[in-house]
């Protein structure tokens, strides 16, 4: 193999990987890029998996250690592996993705197109559009419905005209053409609805993060009656789609039930004793033996959490009667305690 081959051969491993990362949400970057180094990344960290089995791999990741282990900065060197180069790998990756997209959009011709607004982790204004739109399998000879992303747009301004200015200036940017537009729906009046209804957001649930968990939690566990309200108040809105609309009245018709109130009060109970130990285990400095008492602590918290049964369920009632909705379970024969251990064998 010739050093043309050889590094068209690195490359692909290394488009491999991004690929992997990005499909699977992993983050790519750790606290360095030592190889070798556990704390390097799932990058770095899944290219020495693969180069125990590969041979190029292996030899690559050997000279770029080597170099690291002797102080040497590689500068003027190629060896794909930095944060910088993870970055535009991953830009490629959009890129080409993107391209599909916009391909796939124009086969289709017509299109709705959505928008969507809500604060980032920073506080600042984040728009998203998508693009929604017919296919036709090929093989099953079915059309299919599709939602896809297209780009984060950071964008404060509230007025119709100036959003609609906005996403104007989007498609014109995708050179998508707007006469081709059937349909449009965007979220920034529901949005408003519900900041003038509770004095918080609204969190999506996480796999990997528990914070995230309790964050999602934490509102309905504490402002249900302006969460009602707002669903209320979304309905009454004439711009909706049918699809928003039978979404809303689910929604509504699973937060006026008795089930949802007393989970949404022991949840928020169980996952506010977890992310507090959670966040003071992952805090620097912190000795194993700390760590150690933490855990028994939450342990025997979340066992006297099981043992009162009651005065969670005391709580639900009140809350449930206070909002006009009937305290029980609709339906069901079995025993309030048979209920909750089902739902508590799930922490």
């Amino acid at each position: 193999m010739n050093e043309t081959e050889e590094w068209r051969a690195i490359l692909m491993r290394l488009l491999d990987v991004t690929l992997h990362c990005a499909s699977r949400g992993l983050p790519f970057q750790g606290d360095n890029n030592v190889i070798g180094d556990p704390r390097n990344g799932n990058f770095l960290g899944i290219l020495e998996l693969l180069g125990k089995y590969d041979r190029i791999t292996h030899e690559h990741l050997a000279k770029v250690k080597k170099a690291q282990t002797e102080g040497k900065t590689m500068q003027g060197q190629a060896h794909y592996l930095s944060w910088q180069s993870q970055n535009e790998f991953i830009e490629l990756c959009a890129k080409k993705v993107l391209s599909s997209i916009l391909d796939e959009r124009q086969q289709a011709i017509y299109y709705s197109i959505i928008v969507d607004s809500t604060p980032d982790v920073a506080h600042l204004e984040q728009n998203v559009l998508i693009l929604r739109f017919l296919t036709k399998d090929d093989h099953s000879d079915m059309f299919e419905i599709h939602e896809r992303f297209i780009e984060f747009i950071m964008f404060h301004k509230k007025t119709g005209e100036d959003i609609g200015d906005m996403v104007l200036s989007r498609l014109d940017h995708y050179k998508i053409p707007f006469s081709d537009c059937r349909g449009q729906g965007g979220s920034p009046a529901r949005w408003k609805i519900l900041k003038e209804e509770i004095p918080s957001s609204l969190h999506s649930q996480s796999d990997t993060r528990w914070s995230a968990r309790v964050d999602a939690v934490r509102p309905v566990s504490t402002h249900l009656p302006g969460i009602l309200t707002a669903l209320d108040k979304s309905l009454d809105n004439s711009c909706m789609t049918h699809e928003m609309r039978a979404e809303v009245r689910s929604l509504k018709l699973y937060f006026t039930s008795y089930s949802a109130i007393v989970l949404a009060a022991f949840w928020f109970k169980v996952l506010s004793s977890i992310d507090l130990r959670n966040k003071i285990i992952q805090s620097r400095g912190i000795s194993l033996e700390s760590e150690m008492s933490l855990i028994s602590d939450l342990c025997a918290e979340l066992r006297q959490l099981r043992d009162k049964w009651a005065d969670i369920l005391s709580e639900a009632h009140h809350v449930a009667t206070s909002m006009g909705i009937m305290p029980r379970f609709p339906g069901r024969e079995e025993n309030v305690k048979d209920f909750m251990m089902r739902h508590w064998m799930k922490v």
